[in-house]
């Protein structure tokens, strides 16, 4: 056997270890896309991310099978790139995000705080059930693993609004800083205490309720809750000074 192929047999068992993650990442992101993209390509593209995580990854940690979790964002990363690169987020959702951005930019100089969700949807001349749906069609379509206008939640409120990371008005081929800020967060995420990692990957990387992570993590659904809003703290602290 030739010491190429040596030095190739670890890392393809990992690949190989690793696929079934990357088609459920795939399953999960292709569940809130239009019927145009293909899960294949995700997978694909997963692969890549994938691939560059084992090579990237420390070999200590990855033997203490922290590699999953460092590999994680990355493999959604790397599919939220292919899909990004093929533009299929609608005009129409842009400029609703807008219409968000400018309605919560009006009631908080009118209120000198920041609008509740009931304020915001009245503004926006909507029910509340329609403003959440709104917001959770906004969410998936934002092809962030944390909004690119900050650290926002469908579930908590307690995030980022407007555009303290960045201008969610941007056209999508204007990506190169949101890329450089999501590599910031995803080191910042890795940097995290144990469990704020665990509440953030599984709700942003596997996009899991709060409710399900505390079923999964055998806690209730309120203290998911306030370790999202712990992470998002520590999370914001270190982005800004980024």
């Amino acid at each position: 056997m030739s010491t190429t192929a040596c030095f190739a047999d670890p890392r393809n068992a990992q690949i190989r270890l690793y696929q079934p993650l990357v088609r459920r990442v795939a399953r999960h992101l292709r569940a809130q896309l239009p019927p145009s993209v293909d899960v294949d390509d995700l997978i694909q593209a997963g692969m890549i991310g994938l691939n560059e995580a084992i090579g990237r990854c420390d070999p200590a940690e990855a033997e203490a099978g922290g590699l999953e979790k460092f590999a994680m964002p990355r493999i959604r990363g790397a599919m939220i790139d292919e899909l990004r690169a093929t533009e299929w987020a609608s005009r129409g959702c842009r400029q609703s995000r807008r219409d968000i951005d400018e309605a919560a930019q009006r009631l908080q100089q009118r209120l000198c705080r920041r609008p509740h969700d009931s304020e915001m949807a009245a503004e926006l001349c909507l029910t509340l059930d329609e403003y959440h749906a709104l917001q959770a069609k906004l969410h998936r379509s934002q092809l962030m693993p944390l909004d690119d206008a900050g650290l926002v939640s469908e579930e908590d409120d307690d995030g980022l609004h407007g555009s303290e990371f960045g201008d969610s008005t941007h056209d999508p081929l204007s990506v190169l800083e949101q890329q450089r800020m999501r590599l910031a967060l995803v080191d910042a995420i890795q940097g995290l205490p144990e469990r704020e990692q665990q509440v953030m990957l599984r709700h942003y990387g596997e996009d899991m309720m709060f409710k399900d992570i505390g079923r999964e993590l055998g806690v209730s659904e309120s203290r998911v809750s306030q370790v999202h809003r712990h992470a998002i703290d520590l999370l914001r602290a270190q982005l800004q000074a980024h």
